[in-house]
């Protein structure tokens, strides 16, 4: 579900083996474009993996978030993908960086230049029960 054109919503439910709760992951990731105010057609997020919920930190009972910066090549994928910051440090960055490696993106019409500019998304990690 697309917010605007700088906000993706995803939401996935995961079932927990050990306690049989339905656990939501809810992962808000803000797209922030470097110029974006400049930008007529930015590219629009099509499709992506939810990330896996590590299992210590679901045992644990622990909600995070993790920023990553990324690119978008011609072909609407993914590259160029790092972590830039997290909370807990190292605790969700693994499944950060797989599911934003999934991401695709429509970027017809899109000038070059355009998706040169490097992107940031936060994805939280928040335990529902």
């Amino acid at each position: 579900m697309i917010k605007n054109r700088s906000q993706v919503f995803l939401m996935g439910l995961y079932p927990s083996s050990l306690r049989r709760l339905r656990i939501v992951v809810l992962v808000v990731a803000h797209i922030f474009f470097s110029g974006c105010a400049g930008m007529q057609n930015p590219p629009a997020f099509v499709s992506g993996d939810m990330p896996n919920y590590p299992e210590a930190a679901k045992v644990g009972g622990t909600s995070g978030w993790v920023d990553v910066e990324y690119l978008i090549s011609p072909q609407g994928e993914t590259i160029s993908i790092s972590v830039i910051a997290s909370s807990p440090s190292g605790v969700f960055d693994e499944a950060a960086l797989e599911a934003v490696a999934t991401w695709r993106f429509r970027v017809i019409g899109i000038e070059q230049d355009q998706l040169q500019q490097k992107r940031i998304s936060r994805l939280v990690f928040k335990l529902e029960g």
